[in-house]
């Protein structure tokens, strides 16, 4: 995440762009997912809801005077509720809302700015700086992602053992620690292409926790 900001960073400053944080910003912003797939989705979300946000933006500051603090208020207010209430849906509905709310404050800052010229910019800097988290994700790729999910299912299944040998409250406890571990190596794994998956194992592996969580507890 670091090496994708300060690539992005300096990318937006070599361009000449009066806001290369926002590039910054949103290099972190797509890398916040793990894996390369996952990344790319967070990619395009954030790079369509930009650009879609930035029409919405420049149909609404036609309509309204931005140069009102208490019309910019209203705004960012409405725009963070929207936001708030679609994140969950879809990321780039969020993005959809944001960018006319950055793009207000923006405006209010530095009202001798263009509006159009913000909207450009904004939109260049929030795809670039996506672009380039997306390439990072690609570069540094997460090489130990299958030896952290062949662990996690070694590591299950003893638990497993454990519990079918013993059955106590402290050996379920560890086997549900352990199921979660699972459940998060593959998350990372299926999001890496050039990690190869092994699905009938994996899917043996929590079907055996699974039931053996299932099962009523010996008694103390």
């Amino acid at each position: 995440m670091a090496v994708a900001s300060v690539v992005a960073g300096g990318v937006a400053w070599l361009w000449g762009l009066g806001h290369g944080y926002w590039a910054t910003v949103s290099a972190a912003s797509v890398l916040q997912v793990a894996g390369v797939s996952a990344t790319w989705h967070r990619t395009v979300q954030r790079g369509v809801g930009t650009v879609v946000g930035a029409v919405v933006a420049v149909g609404v500051f036609a309509l309204v005077d931005i140069s009102s603090v208490w019309v910019v208020i209203a705004l960012v207010v409405a725009c963070q509720v929207g936001a708030e209430l679609v994140v969950m849906t879809n990321y780039a509905y969020a993005i959809v809302c944001v960018t006319p709310l950055t793009l207000a404050l923006s405006a209010l800052a530095r009202p001798g700015e263009g509006t159009f010229d913000l909207v450009v910019e904004r939109t260049a800097a929030t795809v670039l700086g996506a672009v380039v988290g997306l390439v990072v994700c690609v570069v540094v790729a997460d090489r130990g992602a299958r030896a952290r999910l062949e662990g996690a299912l070694v590591e299950c299944e003893r638990a497993c053992a454990r519990v079918s040998a013993c059955g106590g409250a402290g050996c379920r406890h560890r086997l549900v620690e352990a199921l979660g571990d699972v459940e998060a190596a593959v998350a990372v794994a299926v999001g890496e292409p050039a990690v190869s998956v092994p699905g009938e194992r994996v899917e043996r592996v929590r079907g055996r926790a699974r039931a053996l969580l299932d099962r009523e507890p010996e008694p103390v």
